[in-house]
């Protein structure tokens, strides 16, 4: 049976469900999806995407959709939610490029509003309606979830960085060593969100500096580096017959 939206039921079912997203989750891209069906369920639309920034001020991507159709739905409507996000960031240069600038725009019934982590953007939550309908949700309700879809991914973030104590001291000592001063704690979660290539760089070389320094020698961190893929193969490969056993449990 449906809530109606208004009601006491209503808005118990979305403090749980706005809830379900600062559980644990196994990756960002998993939060980020269950974070887009969070929305489409509470704003009663037929399809949220969350578009992730990148390094160019100007080029987004979809990171994660669910539609009323299941995850997939339609897929050129990601291709033109891609292409309407990036020309009104074009056309908006002093607004959107600012990536501490809170922003909302509503695109033929189209609803995107900025995903911020520490103050700065890191992406967009954009929703729309299924063909020939509007949308009749509160503003102030689309606006609060964009920005608890925004906490919810600075709190996985921190719990990644708390998991991971060697984590936490390398990126810290290697702001240290590049910049000559230590760095807050604030901007070593917005570079692991915004650029985890760099902070694996970062791990990487970090790890074999403290390997070099131990004693290891090149065959010794040679067998390490091994060991690391051969644990990603077999985790690879349990992750792929878990998902295998999920979609034909027969």
């Amino acid at each position: 049976m449906s809530i109606l939206p208004g009601t006491p039921e209503f808005l118990c079912h979305s403090l749980k469900r706005m809830g379900d997203l600062f559980a644990p989750h196994d990756t960002l891209d998993r939060l980020l999806e269950e974070a887009a069906r969070v929305s489409l369920e509470l704003l009663g639309v037929d399809h949220a995407f969350i578009v992730w920034a990148t390094d160019s001020p100007q080029k987004v991507w979809v990171r994660a959709k669910w539609s009323q159709l299941g995850v997939d739905g339609i897929p050129i409507l990601s291709d033109q939610v891609v292409a309407i996000v990036e020309r009104i960031q074009r056309a908006n240069s002093d607004g959107l490029q600012s990536r501490s600038e809170s922003w909302e725009a509503n695109e033929n019934g189209m609803m995107i509003r900025c995903l911020k982590v520490k103050e700065e953007s890191v992406g967009y939550l954009v929703v729309l309606p299924g063909l020939g309908r509007q949308n009749h949700f509160p503003s102030l309700l689309f606006s609060i979830i964009g920005d608890q879809i925004g906490r919810t991914i600075e709190v996985y973030q921190i719990r990644q960085f708390l998991a991971s104590r060697y984590s936490s001291l390398a990126l810290c000592k290697e702001a240290e060593e590049e910049k000559g001063e230590i760095q807050p704690f604030d901007s070593h979660l917005l570079t692991a969100v915004l650029h985890p290539e760099k902070v694996a760089r970062l791990l990487a070389k970090s790890f074999y500096r403290d390997l070099r320094r131990a004693g290891f020698d090149t065959n010794q961190v040679l067998f390490v580096a091994s060991e690391i893929i051969a644990n990603l193969t077999a985790t690879i490969r349990k992750t792929r017959a878990k998902a295998d056993r999920e979609s034909n449990p027969s």
